[in-house]
């Protein structure tokens, strides 16, 4: 980007602690070895030097990830909103399946479903 001291900076890592760090590279060239300069924690960005704050492309990029970040809560409402109707859904296909055979193998299929929604919660949260 144009007045940037970067010519890519990734945001593609995230610790175990879900600390995004940003990663940046002086050319676009995949050989180069990138620097730390900065963590995204919570919304908030975190500088290992302050002066990079006013780089352009640094702009760019924090302000993308605090767009994405503030959509998050959405996203993790609308999960929660389908395990809910999920949940509703299991309860009426059981009172239609009492006395089926196959009831446990429907019934266990729902609770695979029920733990990919709850993966997708944790994972969004």
């Amino acid at each position: 980007m144009e007045g940037s001291i970067f010519g890519e900076i990734k945001t593609d890592y995230a610790d175990e602690k879900g600390v995004i760090h940003l990663d940046a590279f002086k050319t676009a060239d995949d050989n180069e070895e990138g620097t730390v300069i900065g963590f995204f924690v919570n919304g908030e960005i975190y500088y290992r030097d302050p002066e990079l704050q006013f780089d352009p492309y640094v702009k760019e990029v924090v302000a993308e990830l605090k767009k994405d970040y503030e959509a998050k809560p959405d996203a993790v409402e609308a999960l929660k909103a389908i395990n809910g109707a999920y949940h509703t859904l299991v309860g009426q296909v059981h009172e239609l399946l009492q006395g089926d055979d196959n009831q446990d193998t429907y019934f266990d299929e729902f609770k695979e479903a029920e733990d990919i929604a709850k993966k997708a919660i944790k994972a969004n949260s």
